[in-house]
């Protein structure tokens, strides 16, 4: 298995940005993928999956999450 390129120190994924390499994380059921450390805008540090960051699963450490835009308050059921 050839190994997969790390993603390159400074890179943003929505509120994350990437500070460092990390070892592989084993995701579960055999699965190893490579990581990364990463800081969100709110000061926190964790390790992602770089897969989980390139297909835009995660964006932030969590802190967000009660943050939902869902982009229908011009719709005509949400002025009901």
């Amino acid at each position: 298995m050839t190994p997969r390129k790390q993603i390159e120190v400074g890179t943003r994924f929505g509120h994350l940005v990437v500070v460092a390499a990390s070892d592989p994380v084993d995701c579960g059921h055999g699965h190893i993928r490579s990581a990364s450390i990463v800081m969100c805008d709110c000061g926190i540090r964790k390790v992602v999956a770089n897969t989980e960051l390139t297909r835009g699963r995660v964006q932030s450490c969590g802190c967000m999450k009660g943050n939902v835009v869902h982009g229908q308050s011009k719709s005509k059921l949400y002025c009901i």
